[in-house]
């Protein structure tokens, strides 16, 4: 996405540069490419064995390790992938970060989740970086496209006729009438049968726009797919009639009314080779209790803070987290506990293990820059508020805050730029629109503020 302003488009540009190869790394969240590994390649290797054409597409692919990692994958799974007619498209508004890709050189810090003898075989080092060697990068292609405004219909795009489309944190940006415009644009850009492979629970309130899909549900992830020409009809009178394809809770139960496929685990033969690409093999995924459990427990918590109960609640968490270590939810409640009661290195850990599990989850940069401020760490909090603008250009919440810590430092000039970029912004939205993470102010309330601030 990008700000409506050349400065702020011209700032967020040097925050890519400037942040990229830290934010990107190769085979990102293991329980989905675990999935893609086990079921969804080999499905479609299988199906296209007499073609040998596979044409795939990374949608938001940033600087690429998303698109080389699919390379890898299929690179494995493929004896003789010399003989196919493959095609891996990374696509991405931003033409910088495009240029990061089309190089296919990365630090360090992007394999921490390879294994080393993947990143041995596939990557060469050169100096303190790795280069993504050339058989694996003459399988990608790159094009910058803008999801929400281009559909990409010209003749010289190769996005058509896609097999699979992987498209993570990319949804999170957009309002629930672009997203059901963009779940169009994929629809028909996938062929019959075809798989679009999202970030978890991004788009599960879309209804009308996935009443088109058929849902799989796998042990590792949920997956959409494009149904058979002769399906279609059926299919989307089927799921037109449901008033619900959620909550999670009552999947198991409604299989058959839902129109929800539940996959098993895989057997220990589905897979004819042992690929091992990550250095750690995620463990099962805990089948979550259900839904209003959670609620119940969320309820009980917001109590015990309310009075004050830090012990009971820290306790609690823990005891919760033994059971289900990556849920957000209770990561970030157990976060602010430690930090209201001052124990700021708990909470950083706590945090950073969140961001580990879904680095766009923006609650916890946000619980960073309370606690760094605290600890009055200028650099730490700097470099988060940097990091909330590289992955929301339009973040107001990065822009204002940015903008009064440089107003508390006595660098007027860059607090009165941080603080246009911010009205800017907000000239974008509806007056009466709250802003949660800033106390709920509404756009008029903060335009008003701002504008007294720059004049």
């Amino acid at each position: 996405m990008s700000l409506h302003c050349h400065d702020s488009q011209k700032e967020w540009e040097e925050l890519v540069l400037e942040l990229t190869n830290n934010e990107s790394y190769f085979f990102r969240d293991q329980g989905q490419f675990k999935l893609l590994e086990e079921h969804i390649l080999p499905e479609l290797i299988k199906r296209k064995k007499i073609t040998k054409s596979l044409r795939i597409c990374s949608a938001g692919c940033s600087t690429g390790p998303e698109p080389y990692s699919l390379a890898i994958l299929l690179k494995e799974l493929i004896p003789d992938i010399q003989t196919w007619n493959l095609l891996i498209l990374g696509v991405d508004i931003n033409h910088e970060v495009l240029e990061v890709a089309r190089k296919g050189v990365y630090s360090p810090w992007s394999f921490r989740r390879v294994a080393p003898e993947i990143k041995e075989k596939y990557f060469t080092k050169k100096g303190e970086q790795y280069q993504i060697n050339n058989d694996i990068k003459k399988l990608l292609k790159f094009e910058v496209c803008n999801l929400v405004e281009n559909e990409q219909n010209s003749k010289k795009s190769d996005f058509l006729d896609i097999d699979l489309i992987v498209c993570r944190n990319v949804f999170i940006y957009f309002s629930q009438k672009t997203i059901k415009k963009i779940l169009n644009i994929f629809y028909n850009k996938l062929q019959p049968s075809g798989y679009l492979l999202t970030g978890h629970a991004e788009i599960i309130s879309q209804n009308s726009g996935l009443i088109k899909f058929k849902k799989k549900l796998f042990t590792q992830s949920l997956i959409y797919q494009k149904p058979k020409l002769d399906e279609v009809i059926k299919t989307t009178t089927l799921l037109a009639n449901q008033k619900s394809l959620y909550p999670v809770n009552q999947v198991v139960k409604n299989t058959k009314k839902s129109g929800l496929d539940i996959i098993p685990k895989p057997s220990k033969n589905i897979s004819k080779r042992n690929i091992n690409l990550l250095e750690v093999k995620p463990k099962n995924k805990e089948i979550s209790s259900p839904e209003i459990d959670h609620l119940k427990e969320i309820e009980d918590i917001k109590m015990l803070l309310q009075k004050r109960s830090y012990n009971l609640v820290t306790q609690k968490l823990i005891n919760i987290l033994d059971k289900f270590p990556n849920d957000l939810n209770y990561l970030y409640f157990l976060a602010e506990t430690y930090a209201n009661i001052g124990k700021y290195e708990q909470a950083i850990k706590h945090c950073n293990h969140a961001l580990d599990v879904d680095n766009l989850s923006f609650k916890f940069y946000y619980l960073l820059v309370d606690i760094y401020q605290e600890k009055k760490e200028d650099e730490l909090t700097k470099r988060i508020l940097d990091k909330i603008i590289y992955l929301n250009a339009n973040s107001v919440y990065g822009y204002f805050k940015l903008g009064n810590f440089y107003q508390d430092r006595g660098n007027a000039k860059k607090a009165k730029k941080m603080y246009h970029n911010t009205l800017k912004i907000l000239d974008t939205l509806p007056n009466n629109q709250q802003i949660a993470e800033l106390n709920d102010l509404s756009v008029e309330e903060l335009s008003i503020k701002l504008s007294n601030l720059v004049n």
